[in-house]
């Protein structure tokens, strides 16, 4: 069955965009960069590592997070200084060339480097790796996580995680690292087993792995799995509460408590007027409802889209997960939900203006619409719904445009267009492509990090 899953999420990535587009149920989730994919890239001439100079700790200190690291599944990264858009290195993971060589032109299944978090206190980064490139899809997959010294990537301590593909977290002190992962693919009956490894940081020391099982049934309802967290999920400032989607975890000791909050029942507990417009009724109890689709989500806040048909009223509204309140509904068009965002401190919702359009080129077994990026950028504000500015960007406009992350203050924007790498500055309304390495392909697997040095 797992082989069955990973043939899946090629053939439904190629119908993200209709999914999006036309089916608004919480269901329809975007594919997260990290899944298996199958990965072939053209030769190129082996890149020597570039490490900048090791910041002093006052300039650290003013830097903040004033480097942005990109990502490829193979661990191969661009270092990029925020405030001047500049390389400052470039190179790959030492952990990942055991596995890969850069730019190799043989294809592999899944990911090398498959995800990481960064924590400031220690200068390192927790990187998620697997130990083996498999081009079989009988070969299992055993991953690590790799404590990794910036600047200059020293391999610091590995641990064994799992046979899955982990999802990890950071809590906000640095002293513990989670570690989430499937036991199972769903071939023992109908039994999901999931597993969460705690390790002290930054040794990787495994202080305790929890165990739980579930129906496929129960799971696929929506029942939660306090083992179980997204790639989407983040510590809040608190460093004991994780929010998953609409989910709020309590970590205390290594116990875990998960609280589920309905967006349904706070938009229609919240009596607002305003969302008349966007008001269903549940054809089995005759109760009032809202069709809610969650997009994204930062600092304890989700956006959502509401919709109530095709032809009805689209919009955007910003749940907050600790009050259990909501803003004001931002009204848009039907195709810009999918390319709506939050920044990172949930002040404001970032819309990348789009259309449907018909690719060229494409065959008739493949979707005759998708959506393109006009370069339009509109900003709100998350708490009011009022509208801030626009930012012409043309320069990124496209089929495969695509927002790669922001930096910490929300001010800049990094889009991966064409294969390069984009700053727009949505404050000057400025747009610039970055001089990276020609041979680093930035694309819809690029993974941003965040860092002070």
């Amino acid at each position: 069955m797992r082989r069955v899953i990973r043939k899946l999420r090629s053939w439904l990535l190629c119908f993200l965009v209709v999914c999006w587009v036309f089916s608004y149920t919480s269901s329809c989730e975007p594919l997260s960069p990290g899944v298996a994919q199958s990965v072939a890239k053209t030769a190129q001439p082996a890149r020597q590592e570039q490490p900048a100079a090791k910041p002093t700790p006052a300039t650290a200190i003013a830097l903040r997070d004033g480097f942005a690291y990109f990502f490829d599944l193979t661990g191969d990264y661009e270092k990029i200084a925020v405030a001047t858009g500049k390389e400052e290195a470039h190179g790959q993971i030492p952990a990942a060339a055991k596995v890969v060589q850069p730019f190799q032109t043989s294809g592999f299944d899944g990911c090398v480097f498959c995800g990481a978090r960064y924590d400031r206190r220690s200068g390192r980064l927790y990187a998620v790796m697997a130990k083996q490139a498999s081009g079989s899809e009988d070969a299992a997959n055993h991953f690590e996580v790799v404590a990794v010294g910036l600047p200059r990537m020293q391999t610091l301590a590995r641990i064994d995680v799992s046979f899955a593909d982990p999802v990890v977290l950071l809590a906000p002190l640095g002293n513990r690292l989670l570690a989430s992962y499937q036991l199972n693919a769903g071939n023992s009956g109908n039994q999901l087993s999931f597993g969460l490894s705690i390790l002290d940081a930054p040794a990787l020391k495994l202080l305790r792995t929890l165990r739980e099982t579930t129906t496929i049934d129960a799971y696929t309802s929506g029942n939660g799995v306090k083992t179980n967290f997204s790639d989407q999920a983040y510590f809040g400032t608190d460093g004991k509460t994780i929010y998953d989607h609409f989910s709020r975890t309590t970590l205390d000791g290594d116990q875990l408590s998960k609280e589920i909050i309905d967006p349904v029942s706070v938009l229609v507990k919240s009596g607002d007027k305003s969302l008349e417009p966007f008001a269903l009724v549940d054809l089995r109890t005759k109760a009032p409802t809202f069709d809610v689709t969650y997009i994204d989500s930062a600092a304890g806040k989700v956006l959502v889209a509401l919709n109530a048909g095709r032809n009805s009223p689209q919009g955007l509204i910003v749940i907050n997960l600790d009050s259990q309140t909501h803003s004001p509904v931002v009204k848009v068009a039907q195709t810009v939900v999918p390319a709506s965002h939050l920044t990172p401190d949930g002040t404001q919702i970032v819309i990348e203006d789009s259309e449907l359009r018909h690719p060229p080129g494409a065959k008739p077994d493949e979707p005759q619409q998708a959506l393109f990026k006009t370069g339009r950028l509109i900003v709100f504000n998350g708490a009011t719904g009022e509208k801030v500015r626009e930012v012409a960007a043309s320069e990124i406009s496209g089929f495969d445009s695509r927002l790669v992350c922001f930096s910490p203050d929300g001010r800049a924007v990094f889009f991966a267009h064409q294969g390069h790498l984009f700053d727009v500055n949505l404050v000057a309304g400025t747009v610039s492509q970055e001089s990276t390495n020609p041979a680093f392909v930035f694309n819809q697997w690029t993974q941003c990090i965040m860092a002070d040095r």
